[in-house]
């Protein structure tokens, strides 16, 4: 980052995510849940309402907790 973007980052007290050990691979993780999301659920998807829309993230992410296998995770789910 340029001097610039940090002087403007500490007077609105933003803190940057890769200050710390491992910060980089939460935020890649985060990237990669929310990539799943919009390309295994919302995209493939069209919703009359908020509501509808709700629910059906809500069970895409039940899914992705619950039954879903993950590479990461030695091919385990998050909540085996």
């Amino acid at each position: 980052m340029n001097k610039k973007t940090v002087s403007k980052m500490q007077i609105l007290r933003y803190k940057k995510t890769e200050n710390g050990k491992g910060r980089v691979l939460d935020n890649i993780f985060m990237e990669r849940t929310f990539r799943s999301l919009k390309y295994d659920e919302v995209y493939l998807n069209e919703y009359d309402n908020v509501n509808e829309c709700r629910r059906s993230i809500e069970s895409f992410f039940r899914f992705f907790n619950q039954e879903r296998i993950h590479q990461s995770l030695d091919h385990k789910t998050f909540e085996s």
